[in-house]
C-alpha cells in the first residue's frame, strides 16, 4: 500500500514538472501490477516528446501540449491509487467484526454441546434464537460500515463548503539584472472557469470551491521576454512555485556593415559585443549569439577595420530586425 506521504511527494514532483522522476518511482513500485502497462505507455510518450524536443521535429507548444497530457494522465494514475488506499480501512473494519461474529458462534456452538454454562454468577439456560443471531450479525456488519460511510459523506461535505486559496510563487531560474522580471499575466483555470492576475513575484487565487480540492487544474503564465508556462498540478489549497526561464529575444545581434559614401558592404570588419567577437561576411554581414547572462534591450558595439575609423554605437537589439552600421574613411 502506498503511504500518503509517497503520494503527496510524487504529486510534488508533477508540480515541479519532473515528469522522468514521477515515471521512474511508479515503474518501481508497480514493477509486479497490472497498472505497470499504463506506467510503460507514459514513459514511452516522455521519451519520445524529449526526443521530438531535442531533434527540434516539434515546436515548444507541441511539445507543451503532450508533456500535459503526460502530467494528467500521471495525476489520474495516482489518484486512484489514493482512492484505493482509502477504501482498505472499511475493509479492515468488516474483517474485524467478521472475527468477532466467528468467535462468537464458537460459543454458541460449546453451548449447544454442553448445556449450561457459568457466566460471572449468571447460568445462561437458553439458547439464543436463530432471529436474534441474525439480527446481531447484520448489526455487528452494517453500524460500523454505516459509521465509516457518514463519516466519509460528512467529510466530503465539509470539505466542499470550504473555499480554496492558492498562492503563487515565481521563481525566476534564469535571473539576468539588466532584464528584471516587471510583470507578467497568471491564469487559473478549473471547472470550465477561467481567472487571471498580474503578478510581479507572488500572487494569490480565493474563494475556489472545495469541490476541486484533489482535482487537476490548469495553470498558466506569460510575460514578455520570458517562456510561456502552461501546467497542470493537483488543487490541493496549498502554495505553489512555479519556476519561469526567459527567452532568447535578446540573445542575438546581427546587421551589416556598411560604407555609406559607396552604399557599399564592407567585408571582413572586426565586431566586438562585450568581449564577443565577430567578423562580417563577403556581403559585410554579421550575426552574433549573445549568452542569457549578457543579454541586453541595448548593446554597445565597436567595429573595427583597418581601412575605416574605429566606430563604437550603442544599438538596441531588436527581435528579427537588422542592424546596420556605416563605416568612415580616415579624412
Amino acid at each position: 500500500m502506498l503511504s500518503s506521504d509517497l503520494i503527496q511527494h510524487l504529486r510534488q514532483l508533477i508540480s515541479r514538472n519532473e515528469l522522468k522522476d514521477v515515471i521512474q518511482e511508479l515503474s518501481r513500485l508497480f514493477c509486479s501490477s497490472p497498472k505497470l502497462d499504463e506506467v510503460i505507455l507514459q514513459s514511452a510518450r516522455y521519451s519520445k516528446v524529449k526526443a521530438q524536443i531535442r531533434t527540434g521535429v516539434v515546436d515548444y507548444q507541441q511539445a507543451n501540449l503532450t508533456e500535459n497530457q503526460i502530467r494528467a494522465a500521471l495525476l489520474e494514475l495516482i489518484s486512484e491509487i489514493d482512492e484505493a488506499r482509502s477504501i482498505d480501512p472499511v475493509r479492515s473494519e468488516i474483517d474485524r467484526y467478521s472475527q468477532s461474529i466467528s468467535g462468537k458462534n464458537i460459543v454458541t456452538g460449546n453451548i449447544k454441546a454442553g448445556g449450561n454454562v457459568n457466566i460471572g454468577d449468571q447460568v445462561t439456560n437458553q439458547l439464543e434464537s436463530r432471529s436474534s443471531r441474525y439480527l446481531k450479525i447484520f448489526l455487528y456488519l452494517f453500524v460500523p460500515l454505516l459509521a465509516i460511510t457518514l463519516a466519509v459523506y460528512f467529510y466530503k461535505h465539509q470539505v466542499a463548503s470550504k473555499s480554496l486559496t492558492l498562492t503563487v510563487h515565481l521563481d525566476d531560474r534564469t535571473p539576468n539584472p539588466h532584464l528584471p522580471f516587471e510583470e507578467g499575466q497568471v491564469s487559473l483555470n478549473y471547472g470550465g472557469e477561467q481567472r487571471s492576475k498580474s503578478i510581479d513575484q507572488e500572487l494569490i487565487f480565493t474563494g475556489i470551491p472545495g469541490t476541486f480540492a484533489g482535482q487537476p487544474v490548469q495553470l498558466t503564465f506569460e510575460a514578455v521576454g520570458f517562456q510561456r508556462v502552461d501546467t497542470f498540478f493537483e488543487l490541493k489549497g496549498e502554495g505553489l512555485t512555479l519556476p519561469i526561464y526567459r527567452d532568447d529575444r535578446y540573445g542575438r545581434l546581427y546587421g551589416i556593415i556598411l560604407d555609406p559614401q559607396t552604399s557599399s558592404p564592407i567585408p571582413n570588419a572586426h565586431i566586438i559585443v562585450d568581449e564577443l567577437e565577430a567578423y562580417s561576411n563577403a556581403d559585410g554581414t554579421f550575426d552574433l549569439t549573445i549568452p542569457l547572462a549578457k543579454q541586453r534591450r541595448q548593446q554597445r558595439v565597436t567595429v573595427e577595420h583597418p581601412d575605416f575609423e574605429t566606430k563604437t554605437v550603442t544599438e538596441p537589439v531588436l527581435p528579427n530586425e537588422q542592424t546596420r552600421i556605416p563605416l568612415h574613411k580616415p579624412k
